[in-house]
């Protein structure tokens, strides 16, 4: 017993000493022009199945992965060295027809130097008859942030699992949305570090006390393994939902996947395990998941109302609160979870 709490507490210090160590990461989505209007929107077709090619300028690195992700995305890993890469398209895994739209060559050009930034995020987007029929799915919204910490299972001390996420909408800046996810589950000793974040939906709906809301959102990171685990899965994809149940009597909750690039499981947490694809989040032990809506009207900190609180990262003071509730506190001060889940995270 001794030595599982030591074991528990090394972990601990791990994911707080390496909470801002990630991997080395390009991402991004290959969208179709549906309406052939030159511009990504959500009506455009994601592209499965291309061939991603990163090599650096100087020649003496390549790198490729295919995007397979249920949104077309991409990930590919790179040294974690300062170098400047060239990202394109493989011609011969795109459709016969294709034309570039953008970049208007197919090709992005980037430098990491792991002191500002370790990962890039850069869509395409290319022209092509196979989308052009498309049927417009329903709208979403990506205009939310998130900002969330704390426990699944066991106990506040001793916990089964340990999480930490945190997500920004792009607000029309060409890097895309940013975030990260950093889950730490002490049962399996997997250590999840998602340093690519993509906003895929968010949106808020009335309780009879409260305001709540939920954002989904994907992204690609590293899984590997903690404790004297040898795991190493490498680059891998996510994708969850995190519920903001509000400051009454909701309960918080998080779902979240995490699989290779052929779409096998290898993580989840969920009140389904059965059923990874089924999108049931688990209610967490301890901690609070705060989702802010109209972000990028607000700073990218939150409306801070119905008692929902605007800080984001730093974490500020809460909202006033809806229909004489109080106002939530900061982020970094997140309040009690909900109960134990009785679910917890797995490998297959």
């Amino acid at each position: 017993m001794k030595l599982i709490r030591n074991c528990a507490l090394a972990t601990v210090l791990l994911s707080t000493l390496t909470a801002t160590s990630h991997a080395w990461v390009t991402a991004g989505t290959v969208y179709c022009d549906a309406n052939h209007n030159g511009q990504i929107e959500t009506n455009d077709t994601p592209l499965k199945g291309v061939l991603v090619v990163v090599t650096n300028t100087s020649g003496t690195f390549s790198n490729a992965n295919w995007t397979a992700t249920p949104d077309g995305g991409f990930a590919v890993e790179l040294p974690p060295v300062a170098d400047s890469y060239v990202q394109f398209l493989h011609p011969l895994t795109l459709p016969p027809d294709t034309t570039f739209v953008l970049p208007n060559n197919g090709v992005t050009t980037f430098t990491l130097n792991g002191t500002v930034t370790s990962n890039f995020f850069s869509d395409f987007l290319v022209s092509s008859s196979v989308c052009s029929n498309s049927t417009t799915p329903p709208p979403t919204n990506t205009d939310c942030c998130v900002a969330a910490s704390g426990t699944i299972g066991g106990t506040k001390l001793s916990p089964i699992i340990r999480f930490s996420l945190t997500g920004t909408p792009s607000c029309g800046c060409t890097n895309g949305d940013s975030g990260e996810v950093d889950i730490v589950d002490n049962s399996l000793k997997l250590h999840l570090e998602g340093s690519v974040f993509d906003i895929v939906n968010c949106g808020s709906h009335p309780s009879s006390n409260c305001m709540t809301g939920f954002i989904e959102f994907q992204g690609a990171g590293t899984l590997k393994g903690i404790c004297g685990s040898v795991t190493n899965y490498g680059v891998v994809y996510f994708s969850g939902r995190a519920e903001d149940g509000g400051n009454i009597s909701a309960k918080d909750s998080l779902y979240l996947r995490v699989y290779t690039d052929a779409g096998v499981t290898l993580y989840l947490i969920s009140a389904d395990l059965a059923n990874p694809l089924d999108v049931s989040p688990l209610t967490i032990s301890s901690g609070s998941i705060r989702v802010g809506f109209s972000c990028c009207d607000n700073n990218d900190n939150g409306d801070g109302k119905n008692g929902h609180g605007k800080g984001h990262d730093k974490g500020g003071k809460g909202g006033k609160g809806g229909n004489g509730d109080k106002g939530g506190k900061g982020d970094d001060q997140g309040g009690k979870g909900g109960d134990k889940g009785k679910g917890k995270g797995k490998k297959k």
